[in-house]
C-alpha cells in the first residue's frame, strides 16, 4: 500500500521505491509459480476471487500499481559529480529496465515521461523495454527517431497532436487537456477502487 502511494522526489528515495517495486514483483512472480498455471496477475486474481488459492499460505489478491516516473532525464543525469551519485543513477535505471521487462505480468506498469528527448537518456534499452510510446511535437527530427524510431513527431503542430507508437505503426492523436482539478478528480476515483 505505501508502495503504490509513495511520492519520491529525491533520486535516493527514488531508487528506494523502484528496488522496493522489483521486490515486490519478484514475490508477486513467486505467488503467481506457486498457484500452479497462472502466467499473469489477471489470471492468479481471478483464481484468487474463485476461492481456489489459500490466504493462509500466503495467497492476497493483488492490486495493479502504476509508477509514474516524470521528468525521466533529471533521474538519469545524476551521473555527474560524486560516485555514489552514478551508482543510484545506475541502480535506478536497472530498476526501470528489470520492471519494464517483467513487471507487466505481475501487475507492475511502468509510465516515465521527459521532455529532453536525447539518445543518453532515452537509450536503446529504454526504447527496447517500453513497447508503447508518445511523442508531442519536436523540434528535431533526430529527436522523433530516438523517441518513435521514425521521424514524424517533428512535423507536429503541437497544442497536443502527438503521435502514438505500440506496433508498427504509429497513430497521430489529438490529446485532450487536463486541468489539476481533473487529475485530482481522476486520481480520487482510481485510489477508490479495490
Amino acid at each position: 500500500d505505501e508502495i503504490e502511494r509513495s511520492i519520491a522526489i529525491k533520486e535516493k528515495d527514488a531508487d528506494t521505491v523502484l528496488k522496493a517495486l522489483c521486490l515486490e514483483m519478484k514475490e508477486r512472480y513467486e505467488l503467481l509459480r506457486q498457484a500452479g498455471s497462472c502466467p499473469n496477475i489477471k489470471t492468479y486474481n481471478q483464481k484468487f476471487l474463485d476461492k481456489k488459492l489459500r490466504p493462509d499460505l500466503g495467497h492476497r489478491y493483488l492490486p495493479y500499481i502504476v509508477a509514474v516516473i516524470d521528468e525521466y532525464a533529471q533521474l538519469t543525469l545524476v551521473t555527474s559529480g560524486k560516485p555514489e551519485a552514478r551508482n543510484v543513477s545506475r541502480s535506478i535505471t536497472a530498476s526501470i529496465i528489470s520492471l519494464a521487462q517483467m513487471g507487466r505480468a505481475a501487475g507492475i506498469h511502468m509510465i516515465i515521461a521527459t521532455q529532453r528527448p536525447a539518445a543518453n537518456i532515452i537509450t536503446g534499452s529504454i526504447r527496447a523495454n517500453f513497447p508503447a510510446r508518445i511523442a508531442f511535437r519536436v523540434s528535431a527530427m533526430v529527436e522523433s527517431r530516438i523517441i518513435l524510431d521514425r521521424p514524424g513527431a517533428n512535423q507536429l503542430i503541437g497544442k497536443g497532436d502527438l503521435l502514438f507508437l505500440q506496433g508498427s505503426d504509429p497513430v497521430r492523436v489529438q490529446c485532450a487537456f487536463v486541468d489539476t482539478p481533473e487529475v485530482d478528480r481522476i486520481s480520487r476515483y482510481i485510489s477508490e477502487q479495490q
